[in-house]
């Protein structure tokens, strides 16, 4: 079993909004490719980890006192969005820390107080890959482990 990698330092970013008028919006730069995937949510780069197959989980926030918000998104490895989630809730303070892998497609974190959470790339297989092609994208799982 491979666990997630992080790449982190393998990305700069394209600040387009800065969540003072518009949300906060940016774009990933790979160091010596340029651009990599869409327009995401998001302020600051907080960790980019290489998955098993190539894909990316990439975590991000918008660097808002008091309201802050972390943004999980999934990306394959042309860089096309395969998932997303938010985190975040109005007059309450988070923080994305201590991210680690757990499993081959997945990292935890935390991010309000202790709690501690795993995001989690599920590809389709199998029947569900059929219905997961006729229907849209496989799913990105945000699960709170205290829960």
């Amino acid at each position: 079993m491979v666990l997630p990698v992080d790449r982190t330092a393998s990305f700069d970013i394209d600040v387009l909004s800065d969540g003072d008028r518009d949300p906060a919006r940016l774009q990933l730069v790979r160091k010596g490719a340029g651009r990599f995937g869409p327009v995401l949510d998001g302020g600051e780069l907080v960790a980019a980890y290489a998955l098993e197959g190539g894909d990316w989980l990439v975590f991000l926030h918008e660097g808002v006192p008091f309201e802050e918000g972390a943004h999980i998104h999934w990306l394959d490895a042309r860089g096309r969005a395969r998932g997303r989630a938010r985190l975040g809730l109005p007059y309450n303070t988070g923080h994305l820390r201590d991210l680690s892998p757990a499993g081959p497609r997945g990292v935890a974190f935390r991010f309000f107080a202790g709690d501690r959470w795993l995001a989690e790339a599920r590809p389709a297989r199998g029947w569900q890959g059929l219905w997961g092609r006729l229907r849209g994208s496989p799913s990105l799982s945000l699960v709170d482990l205290q829960g």
